[in-house]
């Protein structure tokens, strides 16, 4: 976490720039705080991968600043209309509705001039760059927020909900892990045999899927799942992300298991 925070710190500074109040609303939200959780991914499943998480290191980041221009805009008045974010005031409520937009552009541009710029060969770069940009388009990100939109309002099954979390939220989580084999030259093998412990994967797409994943990863078995929420998907995830000590075991990770 401290390399990626290192990063991070020393991106968007404002210095002599005629365009500082940009930079200075891009660098608000980039170190507001959060836990780093995607950059991290990105780390860690290279490391297992046997990738130099130093030179995946920008990549790592990229995710990171994704993220960041999704929360901007997702607080916007247009969007979730939230005036608070991780218990500060929201972008648009400091720089302006106008300023906010320009910096989650921006910091959407930045993330993927920073993975592409990585330090890595090259066809990993290019395959980390199109990993993130299907994350955050309309099957990602941005699909999930317009389900979110025009759904607002009313009472939500267990499909839609899903639809939305898995776009919204668990699609640039997934990318994140992706990323990271990728970074490492991994394998479809490896990548295959990650994901389905620490992300919802290929043989989870479906929503019955996930809903069963989550509920059986998750609530005790007295316990009817209603509603799974974005928390329970995320938290699925996370606990599935501290099973890595068991691939060392695994033949597809012979790095690993030699160190043990």
């Amino acid at each position: 976490r401290t390399m990626v925070e290192d990063f991070l710190d020393a991106q968007c500074v404002a210095a002599d720039e005629p365009y500082a109040r940009l930079l200075d609303a891009m660098r608000y939200s980039l170190t507001a705080g959060g836990k780093r959780l995607r950059p991290i991914l990105t780390l860690e499943f290279c490391r297992l991968c046997g990738g130099d998480v130093h030179a995946a290191l920008p990549a790592a980041c990229g995710v990171e600043l994704l993220h960041t221009y999704s929360l901007i805009h997702d607080d916007l008045p247009c969007m979730d209309d939230d005036d608070l974010r991780r218990g500060k005031p929201s972008n648009h409520k400091v720089f302006g509705e106008a300023t906010a937009v320009l910096a989650g552009d921006a910091l959407q541009a930045l993330a993927f001039e920073t993975v592409l710029s990585a330090p890595l060969a090259p066809e990993r770069a290019l395959r980390c760059g199109q990993i993130l940009t299907h994350a955050a388009g309309h099957a990602g990100i941005c699909g999930g927020q317009q389900l979110d939109l025009e759904w607002e309002g009313r009472s939500l099954d267990r499909d839609e909900l899903m639809a939305i979390h898995l776009r919204k939220t668990s699609a640039l989580i997934r990318a994140a892990c992706l990323m990271g084999v990728a970074a490492a030259g991994g394998t479809a093998e490896q990548a295959d045999s990650l994901l389905p412990e620490a992300v919802v994967g290929r043989e989870a797409s479906g929503y019955g899927g996930v809903r069963a994943l989550v509920k059986r990863n998750l609530v005790p078995p007295t316990l009817e799942l209603e509603r799974p929420t974005v928390e329970d998907v995320i938290l699925f995830m996370v606990k599935g992300a501290k099973q890595w000590i068991n691939f060392a075991r695994r033949p597809n990770f012979p790095h690993l298991r030699a160190k043990q």
